[in-house]
């Protein structure tokens, strides 16, 4: 049985008529959550563990570098103000890494010369206030079959 808050944000989605991913059916899909804010990381793994997904969360720009080089998740969500590396270095480096697949890149800051660097990193910035569009966003992405890795048998 699911509980009311997960009940309530599969009825928004249906209504809305964003797709969502089930894993069996579609394959799981793999997000990786980078913010020094840990209530975001619990926000989205409840949000997206609810369906089917596999969540990693971590808290700094490094973690998600050694993690990208070990286990490449489908899709990442990077917070820009972390404290060592932002999210714009840790995207930099990914990206010269070799990593291609969507970056959805969230900061409550958004000027000519933020919007410029994520352009040229090929990145999805979003405003970390506008909660519904994030969501949006991951959701679109997530429902994309070249995403998806490959079910467990």
């Amino acid at each position: 049985m699911q509980s009311p808050a997960v009940a309530a944000n599969r009825a928004f989605r249906i209504a809305r008529g964003v797709p969502i991913a089930r894993a069996g059916t579609l394959g799981i899909v793999r997000l990786l959550v980078c913010d020094d804010d840990p209530s975001v990381g619990k926000l989205l793994r409840s949000i997206y563990t609810a369906e089917g997904w596999e969540v990693e969360v971590v808290t700094s720009g490094q973690a998600c570098i050694t993690l990208v080089a070990d286990s490449s998740p489908d899709m990442i969500v990077l917070d820009h103000m972390m404290p060592e590396l932002t999210g714009l270095e840790t995207a930099r480096i990914l990206r010269c890494r070799g990593y291609t697949k969507p970056i959805v890149f969230f900061s409550a800051y958004h000027g000519p010369d933020l919007e410029g660097a994520a352009r040229d990193l090929d990145l999805m910035p979003v405003s970390k206030i506008d909660t519904q569009t994030f969501i949006r966003i991951i959701d679109v992405l997530g429902s994309m079959p070249h995403l998806r890795a490959k079910a467990h048998s």
